[in-house]
């Protein structure tokens, strides 16, 4: 329901964005700024959707895709920057650009502390990294089985000492995160993507199904963004030139919630005969706490996480109906393996299991009957990870050197539901490879009229095969 809204504030954004990274990342280079690095790619990539569900028009995408990322490190001053651009090559029109990263700060020559200003990504929380929920930092969620982390934007403090980290974030401002495309037209929301859920066309009004009709009350760009908050991270781990050991790390954070929630009222117009529901964005804060810790050598490690997060109810009209967020907890534990560590690369095994209490909750108001049709912020509560990573040397001699395989796998226990990703790569030059891959999203839960959707079922029909040729620079 978010990305449904919110589609035309942040398309004036996304215009305004590029020009941000030319003057992080332009201008004239020289001994302050040090020499520049960069890598980018360009490819052309494909991907079909299986599902019965999915028309034909919007089953098979294509599209350009480039990627860039550069940064210098000078005597004074450091930057980074990442870009990422897609352009649709069919009917549907689907193009973006995501910038992750974009910030410029104090080098860190000048010492151990460093002052940086942009959007910078941090790994506040590894459960939050691992199972991309999207609690502690925003996503891009193009693809929602692979969402893309991005960083927060506002103002940093990085303290690095080789056993103590630390990184305190503010920021006056906010920024969303950001789903699939959505187009508004004669009162409904509709999408070529696979990924969008319409809303309900018919509701039923003193027993009688009717029209519904939505509009969006959307605030000003500034009402969105002046929302500030804070965060704070600190580490401690054991001395590098050990090769690894054990780590600890806590951090604790007061901010927005990434994901604009909704409030909605509706109400039979009689000129019409529709049932007219108006649609308000709200931003809502949280309070965030981690704690995790674990042991790492070359070979591999272990690792627990856990955070807790309490929502801060916004303010809304009595006669709206709102989504509503429940305080929610969440403990995950996991393992890393790299195995063959002789060959080119080595063969790499992960697996994470995760429990999660609370944050979903049902909606609230005067209209509300049923189980909310909106996604759930918290995608699974009883699950397992499995991936595995191997290349073919080890096989096939050099020729296997070049093809690099990968798999992986989500069981959720509670909603009785999987998905499974298969990838094959094969690298034809040193900079051109391709790649071949499909993902299977199946569910055993059955669905009644008041049951809750979770993830894995709300989007079982979105089975895919892809496809995709790059070139690297």
């Amino acid at each position: 329901m978010i990305k449904y809204c919110f589609h035309l504030f942040w398309k004036h954004f996304l215009l305004a964005s590029p020009p941000i990274i030319l003057l992080l990342v332009g201008g004239t280079w020289s001994e302050t700024w040090g020499a520049p690095t960069s890598e980018s790619s360009v490819g052309l990539k494909t991907q079909g959707y299986l599902g019965s569900s999915h028309s034909e028009n919007s089953s098979q995408f294509s599209a350009f895709h480039a990627t860039w990322q550069g940064e210098e490190s000078g005597a004074v001053f450091e930057t980074r920057a990442q870009a990422e651009l897609l352009l649709s090559l069919d009917h549907t029109g689907f193009s973006y650009v995501e910038i992750p990263e974009s910030y410029v700060g104090s080098s860190k020559k000048m010492g151990f502390a460093q002052l940086i200003a942009g959007r910078k990504r941090v790994q506040w929380n590894k459960l939050d990294d691992t199972w991309n929920l999207g609690i502690w930092q925003p996503r891009f969620r193009w693809d929602y089985l692979e969402p893309e982390k991005v960083g927060l934007i506002g103002a940093f403090l990085k303290v690095d000492r080789p056993t103590f980290q630390l990184v305190a974030f503010g920021s006056p401002a906010f920024l969303p995160e950001r789903g699939a495309p959505i187009d508004y037209q004669d009162g409904s929301f509709t999408s070529l993507s696979p990924w969008f859920q319409g809303l309900p066309s018919q509701a039923l009004y003193r027993d009688i199904l009717t029209p519904v009709y939505y509009r969006a009350e959307i605030p000003s760009m500034s009402e969105i963004v002046s929302h500030g908050g804070v965060s704070i991270l600190a580490r401690m781990n054991e001395d590098p030139e050990k090769g690894g050991g054990f780590w600890a790390q806590g951090a604790l954070s007061y901010k927005p919630i990434n994901q604009l929630l909704i409030g909605y009222r509706g109400q039979y117009n009689l000129s019409t005969k529709n049932f007219e529901i108006t649609l308000y964005p709200r931003v809502a804060y949280q309070k965030l706490v981690s704690i995790e810790g674990g042991y790492t050598k070359k070979r591999g490690g272990v690792w627990f996480s856990g955070f807790a997060e309490n929502p801060v109810r916004d303010q809304t009209p009595e006669q709206w109906n709102t989504q509503e967020v429940a305080p929610s907890l969440a403990l995950s534990w996991g393992a890393d393996l790299n195995l063959f560590l002789e060959g080119s690369s080595p063969s790499q095994f992960s697996i994470a299991y995760l429990r999660q209490w609370g944050g979903n909750a049902t909606d609230k108001g005067p209209d509300v009957k049923s189980m909310s049709s909106l996604e759930a912020r918290y995608p699974f509560q009883n699950a397992l990870s499995l991936k595995v990573k191997h290349p073919f040397d080890s096989y096939f001699g050099n020729w296997g050197r070049d093809l690099t395989s990968s798999f992986k796998l989500i069981y959720d226990f509670e909603n009785t539901g999987n998905i499974i990703s298969a990838d094959f790569q094969y690298k034809i030059l040193t900079n051109l490879s391709v790649s071949l891959g499909g993902d299977i999203i199946s569910s055993d839960k059955t669905m009644g009229p008041n049951s809750e959707v979770d993830f894995i079922n709300r989007y079982k029909s979105n089975d895919r095969i892809r496809g995709e040729m790059v070139y690297a620079f």
